[in-house]
């Protein structure tokens, strides 16, 4: 009888929750199918991110390595050898983002294509702009093309900056930068309530 009951009311509870909520949770449980949360508090951001796993297949590790020492405004986040992320406390100044688009933008060494441009993060691509002797052979040189992601948010009123390592990415690890801005986008406070104590 007891167990009828606990399944009659499983039946309702399930029948009553909004569908709305359900896809939403299925929904971001599937866009973020090959990573795995990770906790900032312990390294001092009252933040989480969402990294890659090992299923990501970028050759990600199963325990990321939080580098940070006490006192810095500097993390780096690894995850295997080829996902680097750094994060950089910035404290009150919410111009960052600005700031660096207008720095792409008045460089002269570089092309710059923007891949993707939000409100909160720009993924582009550099290219090295060769100035040489003009009767050269084409096939001499290298071709320095790099792919870098950029991006800012705030938690709890101090604006972070996240982005690739300052040399970017080759282009045929287009899919990491990809992973890369993925995770970044996925960079939220924890609310004490639902905070684990990791």
């Amino acid at each position: 009888m007891v167990l009828r009951f606990l399944y009659c009311s499983l039946l309702i509870l399930t029948a009553c929750q909004s569908p709305s909520t359900k896809d939403s949770t299925e929904g971001q449980q599937e866009e973020y199918l090959e990573f795995r949360t990770l906790y900032l508090q312990k390294a001092g951001i009252p933040a989480y991110i969402m990294i890659p796993d090992e299923t990501a297949n970028i050759g990600a590790t199963t325990q990321p390595e939080i580098i940070h020492e006490d006192g810095d405004f500097l993390w780096t986040i690894k995850t295997g050898p080829y996902f680097t992320l750094r994060i950089e406390d910035f404290g009150d100044y919410s111009n960052r983002l600005d700031d660096k688009k207008k720095e792409l933008s008045e460089q002269n060494k570089f092309t710059i294509r923007y891949l993707l441009k939000e409100k909160n993060i720009l993924v582009y691509e550099q290219t090295l702009i060769v100035n040489g002797v003009k009767n050269a052979p084409t096939t001499v040189g290298v071709e320095h093309r790099s792919l870098h992601v950029y991006a800012q948010f705030e938690i709890d009123g101090v604006y972070y900056e996240l982005r690739s390592p300052d040399e970017g990415y080759p282009r045929y690890q287009r899919r990491v930068v990809d992973l890369m801005a993925k995770s970044i986008a996925s960079f939220k406070a924890i609310r004490q309530q639902n905070s684990p104590n990791l």
